[in-house]
């Protein structure tokens, strides 16, 4: 790959738009936001053009579809498909299993059992497909693995712990994450229910200064309050937006890979790109 570097840069130079046509080469006049890697889903299209495919790669953001002209001799399709898997359709959040809670009926023993043997099972998958992905060889996509693989691996830490609790919420207290989530924390893991109402009560005047319909939030918590089941709505609440938010906002390496340039890097790969993009105000 390093060989084939000044060329790449000498013919992504040369590059012109392509006028009146709808489609756009790439190059320095190029002027797209940057796609969200948190909407695309492993579904996101990736293909090798069937009519040239030993040199042309094809796929698709949330607003373009591009076609690309590749060295064969540097890297295969399936390396390029696999890249692009880990650039855009691999996500840690939509690999595992939601562990929150909804409503009172999900709280069971046997639902909760049900959550946890399949966040399990999508850990051990999601690990599986992360580390088989053929990439292009390259430090800087080998450095993005690593990155997802860490984020996979806490990310399943938080949310295995985070399970267990809805059944033994007093193994939160000595948690890493606990010293910043201590009123949630204290509250989940007491058997003092006017200590836990509080601590619901308490977040939800924290949800209203953020919400732009701060009188629909404070009425569903007295509609919640009211309630016969009120004691796990208070638990499901301070769970799910108490102790969840707050935990996963200390995450070390929570999207820590969506920081590296792999757009630009994955352009790299190419040396010409041709993009049909929609029309973004």
């Amino acid at each position: 790959m390093k060989s084939s570097v000044p060329y790449l840069v000498a013919t992504l130079i040369g590059l012109t738009m392509a006028a009146c046509t709808g489609e756009t080469e790439r190059g320095k006049i190029r002027e797209v936001p940057a796609p969200i890697p948190q909407v695309i889903t492993s579904q996101a299209l990736a293909t090798s053009d069937e009519t040239n495919a030993a040199n042309t790669f094809s796929w698709s953001t949330d607003i373009c579809r591009s076609k690309g002209i590749f060295n064969p001799n540097a890297y295969s399709p399936q390396q390029l498909k696999d890249t692009y898997y880990l650039w855009l359709g691999f996500n840690s959040v939509m690999e595992l299993e939601d562990v929150t809670l909804d409503s009172p009926d999900e709280w069971t023993i046997e639902n909760i059992d049900r959550k946890s043997a399949k966040l399990d099972a999508d850990f051990r998958k999601a690990t599986r497909r992360l580390l088989s992905l053929q990439l292009v060889p390259s430090k800087f996509w080998e450095t993005v693995r690593d990155l997802k693989t860490k984020e996979l691996d806490e990310s399943y830490a938080l949310k295995k712990l985070t399970i267990e609790a809805y059944k033994t919420p007093g193994i939160l207290l000595n948690q890493p994450y606990a010293k910043n989530c201590q009123a949630y924390v204290n509250a989940l893991a007491s058997e003092d229910s006017v200590a836990l109402f509080n601590a619901w009560k308490n977040l939800m005047e924290e949800q209203k200064k953020n919400n732009g319909a701060p009188e629909r939030v404070e009425a569903e918590f007295y509609r919640k309050r009211n309630s016969p089941e009120r004691l796990l709505y208070a638990k499901i609440e301070l769970m799910a937006f108490g102790w969840w938010n707050c935990a996963n906002h200390q995450t070390k390496y929570n999207n820590a890979s969506q920081e590296m340039p792999m757009e630009e890097e994955f352009d790299k790969l190419f040396l010409k790109i041709t993009d049909e993009c929609d029309d973004v105000d």
